[in-house]
């Protein structure tokens, strides 16, 4: 996976007009580092992002699940948060509890998983049952930006929480988490 970029550096060079352009090209690489090394589950991840991007879902769940069964077992949970997400972008609902739940059961993203499991509960009307979903989900990122600090700060921590708090990448799940809570 050697001069592979990290899948949110990738997705955020790809989410705008000018980074779309750079698809086809993307796509290329992909498939040539696939041909060179058929194992290659990363690319397959970035693949299956590039199908996203497209909106073609089927296809983008189709290299996830490749990816899954090349990839070491360690990586399971955030493919199969992926997997989830996706199907929920799809309104397979059922599909999309199934690789969240497995997601969680395999340690992948647990407060973004426990946040869409919350949404999905959320939106069929499961108010009470939502709300335990959010809670986790707040507790994920909270800790995820609590390891962020500094321990050695002493009675400064919380102040330094909060400072982390707002240049994190999990502020807007929190502010959306505290929104329906």
């Amino acid at each position: 996976a050697k001069g592979i970029i990290s899948y949110n550096r990738f997705e955020a060079a790809t989410s705008t007009e000018e980074g779309a352009g750079h698809l086809s090209r993307a796509e290329k690489s992909f498939n040539k580092a696939i041909e060179q090394d058929p194992r290659n589950f990363l690319a397959l991840e970035y693949l299956a992002l590039i199908f996203e991007r497209r909106n073609d879902y089927q296809m983008a769940v189709t290299w996830l699940v490749r990816a899954k069964h090349l990839s070491p077992k360690a990586h399971w949970g955030a493919l199969n948060f992926h997997i989830g997400r996706i199907y929920m972008l799809m309104k397979n609902e059922v599909r999309a509890e199934t690789y969240l739940q497995l997601s969680l059961q395999e340690g992948g993203h647990l407060a973004q998983t426990y946040y869409l499991l919350g949404y999905m509960r959320f939106e069929n009307g499961r108010y009470l049952d939502s709300i335990e979903y959010f809670e986790e989900a707040k507790f994920y990122a909270l800790r995820k930006i609590n390891r962020r600090s500094d321990p050695r700060l002493g009675e400064n921590k919380i102040n330094r929480i909060d400072e982390n708090i707002d240049r994190s990448p999990d502020r807007l799940l929190l502010q959306t988490i505290y929104f329906y809570l």
